[in-house]
């Protein structure tokens, strides 16, 4: 959907840009809300909204379509916008779990009006700071309804809207899938910087030793640990299938090293090289 009406609720990295991305884009109407005066403050200023809503309930009935862009996903936002959406307004969510984002939808009464959105790219630094009007184009967006059947509406709105509105590239992913993914995809990488940091320092090689590429190869910088901590345990399951493969991998090439086996040694490389490249087929 192209929206006449877009109410943008949190004005940080990801929802400071997408208010500015609907502005630019030509949204006739973008209206932040933030409980977080120097975000709204700095948006007016930009020109990333047309106005701040200074309550929430008027603004959300005024809205075709409502985006929750809050630290943890805002599911708990949902119960609260629910009663007063349009007839046909839609809800998604910047999120980083489908389907704890699609329990809060499910029961705030939103299967018909959910789908969450997972943008493969996030802005760096806090608040609207970090925000950027192009920050989203070209990133591929997973788009995941509440409910498979009665979400279709909404996923395709939803879809629509990043790829018309923002330059978007979306994908529309079931709420397993999704999680199991992220699991490898963004957590597992995380998890194995989070290692390799604490072996550093363990071996009386902190920050000051560490030099600039092994900061890189393991920066945590920009994730929180609780938020990080809370979206591992509520992705148990994915993330501690991805750990035992994982363990698994690193024990062969621990093997093949200790052993001095090359011709082992290489072919291992070779098939991580290969499937790294996407040419494992």
């Amino acid at each position: 959907m192209r929206p006449a009406s877009l109410l943008v609720i949190g004005l940080g990295p990801s929802g400071g840009s997408l208010a500015w991305t609907a502005v630019r884009a030509g949204v006739p109407r973008v209206v932040g809300y933030s409980s977080e005066r120097r975000d709204a403050v700095q948006a007016v200023s930009a020109g990333a909204v047309h106005e701040i809503a200074d309550r929430l309930e008027p603004a959300v009935r005024a809205a075709d379509l409502v985006i929750v862009a809050l630290p943890g996903g805002g599911g708990e936002m949902l119960d609260r916008i629910a009663p007063h959406l349009g007839p046909a307004a839609f809800v998604t969510g910047v999120v980083d779990l489908a389907r704890p984002a699609a329990i809060a939808a499910l029961s705030a009464g939103l299967a018909s009006r959910w789908a969450a959105s997972h943008p493969l790219r996030a802005g760096t630094g806090e608040g609207f700071a970090a925000a950027r009007p192009e920050l989203f184009r070209g990133a591929v967006v997973y788009v995941t309804p509440a409910a498979a059947a009665e979400g279709d509406g909404a996923a395709r709105e939803v879809m629509h809207f990043w790829e018309e509105v923002v330059g978007a590239e979306p994908v529309r992913i079931a709420a397993g899938t999704h999680d199991e993914t992220v699991g490898w995809m963004e957590q597992l990488p995380r998890l194995l910087a989070a290692a390799v940091a604490t072996a550093f320092g363990a071996n009386g090689l902190g920050a000051a030793s560490w030099g600039s590429e092994a900061r890189a190869m393991t920066d945590l910088a920009e994730h929180d640990p609780a938020h990080l901590a809370g979206t591992l345990i509520a992705n148990r399951e994915a993330v501690q299938g991805a750990l035992t493969a994982t363990t698994g991998a690193l024990g062969a090439l621990g093997a093949a090293i200790a052993a001095g086996d090359h011709g082992r040694l290489v072919t291992l490389l070779e098939a991580a090289r290969r499937i790294r490249r996407g040419s494992d087929r």
